[in-house]
């Protein structure tokens, strides 16, 4: 399971998928093949405290996000996030990241 997560100026959500690891035939390099969408949340706003990313939040988002999708933390494999806007200029938006 592979976890995304965007961070944006006004909205944020978050999205998990399954795909498999194989071997591509041609070029016989790991790739990630037949994904499949397992659980895309609802946008909400981005939560933002005394000009800041609110972190506590945040983590209260991702725990929503994954009792919602059913999935616990120790079955993701990987994951990502995108912070855009103006939550990418926050001092905090690495720590986010």
């Amino acid at each position: 399971m592979m976890i995304g997560l965007d961070f944006g100026s006004t909205t944020s959500r978050a999205m998990i998928a399954s795909a498999y690891l194989e071997r591509n035939p041609i070029t016989e390099r790991m790739e990630l093949g037949k994904p499949e969408l397992i659980y895309r949340s609802d946008a909400i706003l981005t939560p933002f405290e005394e000009g800041e990313l609110c972190t506590e939040a945040i983590n209260n988002c991702l725990e929503q996000w994954l009792a919602e999708s059913g999935i616990d933390c120790d079955q993701l494999f990987s994951g990502g996030v995108i912070i855009t806007g103006l939550a990418a200029e926050k001092q905090n938006a690495l720590a986010i990241a």
